[in-house]
């Protein structure tokens, strides 16, 4: 009854490591249903956040919070429950690199707390903006968000240095994140908060691994027994991420060429667009290194182009890197964009532009 859903929910917001939590999700599945608005709103915005957060399975994730829709702009809802859902969906626009419904979430959910009283509330839909603008290369707009955070929540919850430190490492100053998150990553484990510990754990494990520094190993292997407690593929990823920028900076090439590719696996399985913390420069290099060394060539075009990674400056680019449009003047004339070629009509106006470029090309 009432007391099994409380410990289900209980271990689905504080005790994602738990033996049971499996368990625990499946009851939560069963009873949504059946339940009131209100509190299905609630409950299935936190079954989102969970399989969003630790699970890391945005596909199990999209269809509740699509079905939970509805509910979201009833006015008989609590409006702590409506924010739980665009927490939800701001997590997913940031997953899918859509910064156009972030910026639009984000305004509706700050009207809506405004018109609730709810402002104090706001400091999870900051925490995920940050990340997505970041993400961007808007740095400006992260670091108006953090302090947005820090002004609407209590700091710890927010985890400022944790967005500071992923600001810095999207920019490659893995120096400037080890400093941000260390601190930060020994406060977390004196309180016991598990999943702030795993997330400044993620920064440490990348930060030391592209500078080829050996202290990445302690947080790639903590990231892994945590993945392996929680169920989670995101801290799965990470350790995967760590890795193969660790053998890559060593140039342990033996050890990054499978490092990369079960990563590369894993990546395009769960189909994020966007990583919080990710140097799309940096992997875009790795990510040209792989090919040159035999990695597996269909996963890595897929990988840059999941994560519309950057071909790198002033060196040999992989004759399999996919760019979006591609040009062949080398026997048949042709126009290939994102790996679809491109017919042109049989009307003056169609070859137009066609002809152009080929004559501009020769």
């Amino acid at each position: 009854g009432r007391l099994v859903m409380t410990r289900a929910v209980a271990m689905l917001l504080g005790c994602p490591t738990h033996r049971d939590v499996l368990d625990a999700q499946k009851h939560v599945e069963q009873v949504l249903p059946r339940l009131q608005a209100g509190r299905q709103l609630l409950l299935g915005a936190i079954l989102v956040n969970y399989l969003l957060w630790w699970r890391g399975d945005l596909a199990a994730a999209r269809p509740y919070l699509d079905s939970l829709a509805p509910l979201a702009s009833r006015p008989d809802v609590p409006p702590l429950a409506t924010m739980a859902w665009y927490f939800g969906a701001l997590t997913i626009a940031f997953r899918d690199g859509n910064d156009g419904e972030v910026r639009r979430l984000m305004r509706e959910v700050v009207a809506f707390a405004q018109k609730w009283g709810t402002q104090h509330r706001l400091a999870n839909a900051y925490w995920v903006a940050a990340q997505a603008y970041a993400a961007a290369g808007d740095r400006a707009e992260a670091t108006a968000c953090i302090e947005s955070a820090v002004r609407s929540g209590r700091p710890d919850v927010v985890g400022a240095h944790f967005l500071r430190a992923a600001i810095a490492l999207g920019e490659g100053n893995a120096d400037l994140a080890i400093g941000e998150a260390t601190a930060a990553y020994e406060r977390a484990g004196r309180v016991g908060n598990t999943q702030q510990r795993g997330l400044l754990a993620m920064q440490l494990a990348m930060a030391f691994a592209v500078k080829g520094d050996d202290r990445a190993c302690k947080h790639i292997d903590e990231l892994r027994d945590l993945a392996t407690r929680s169920h989670s593929a995101i801290f799965q990823l990470h350790a995967d991420l760590a890795e193969a920028c660790h053998a890559a900076a060593q140039d342990r090439m033996a050890a990054f060429v499978p490092a990369w590719n079960g990563m590369a696996h894993l990546a395009c399985q769960l189909g994020f667009r966007r990583i919080s913390g990710l140097d799309v420069a940096h992997f875009g290099h790795l990510a040209n290194v792989a090919l040159h060394r035999g990695a597996e060539v269909s996963v890595t075009r897929r990988l840059i182009a999941l994560w519309d990674l950057p071909p790198p400056q002033r060196t040999n680019v992989h004759d399999e890197w996919p760019y979006r449009v591609d040009i062949s003047c080398l026997g048949q004339f042709s126009i290939q964009l994102d790996g679809k070629r491109i017919s042109t009509g049989s009307g003056k106006a169609q070859r137009k532009p066609r002809e152009l470029l080929l004559h501009l090309i020769v």
